[in-house]
């Protein structure tokens, strides 16, 4: 799957209709073939009123190919809902006036004042069955961003981590998440674990320290900050682990 990152600028202007604007540029997957193509790819799509789709664009572009098409948007319809989900859909025309059917559907995953960040993942079909694959990180500004919403990553603690021949430490070993987000630690192995913060030379900082972990449990931290995380195990103090906030 290719990865769209689209920037989502919300204007609220004088006159009843509220006008918002998706752009973006990123990448798509032709999943026509044994072997896919991949698209450098752009976006603009501007929708009133949380509803009504006023115009957009798509640009699919590779070494063999380009598409480009605007969206017909009396027939598009798409919505944006309370809790910051979205789904659009309608079909598109290329400049040879060939038709594709698009589909966009997104879940906002992290908050942050009236910022926001969803996952969404897409689709352009042709007449032909010929299928474009989409994914896309959408950013910008939330009519609704009241709602709380928090991104999740976990760090699991395998077996064996208790001795030094031993090779992983931490699966993910050196992760990189977003500011805000709760990472949780699992100790996935037969004896007991911590999770103690360090500055880079070593020593034992108080920002996160865990309980024991027995085998099963779980200790988790918000990282509200950007920045470089290190920490280790007190009981294992061999095992040592990044966490890298942007």
């Amino acid at each position: 799957m290719g990865v769209v990152t689209i920037t989502i600028l919300v204007s609220t202007p004088s006159f009843a209709l509220d006008t918002y604007e998706l752009r973006g540029s990123g990448i798509s997957l032709d999943s026509n073939r044994n072997n896919p193509i991949l698209y450098k790819s752009s976006l603009k799509l501007e929708f009133t009123n949380l509803s009504e789709v006023s115009k957009g664009s798509l640009i699919l572009k590779s070494q063999q190919n380009t598409i480009a098409a605007r969206m017909i948007s009396d027939d598009w319809n798409i919505s944006y809902n309370a809790d910051g989900s979205f789904v659009g859909s309608g079909p598109v025309r290329t400049l040879q006036n060939t038709y594709y059917d698009m589909t966009i559907k997104g879940e906002r995953k992290y908050v942050a004042n009236n910022w926001s960040m969803w996952e969404a993942v897409g689709e352009l079909k042709g007449a032909n069955q010929e299928k474009y694959s989409l994914r896309f990180i959408v950013t910008g500004d939330d009519r609704f961003s009241s709602t709380s919403h928090k991104l999740t990553s976990t760090i699991v603690i395998p077996t064996g981590n208790a001795y030094q021949q031993e090779s992983s430490s931490y699966i993910p070993e050196k992760p990189t998440v977003f500011r805000g987000t709760i990472v949780s630690w699992l100790n996935h192995d037969s004896v007991v674990h911590t999770v103690q913060s360090q500055d880079g030379k070593g020593n034992v900082i108080s920002v996160f320290n865990s309980n024991v972990l027995q085998p099963g449990d779980k200790f988790s931290y918000e990282f509200a900050d950007p920045g470089i995380y290190h920490y280790l195990c007190t009981l294992h103090p061999w095992r040592t682990g990044i966490i890298t906030v942007v």
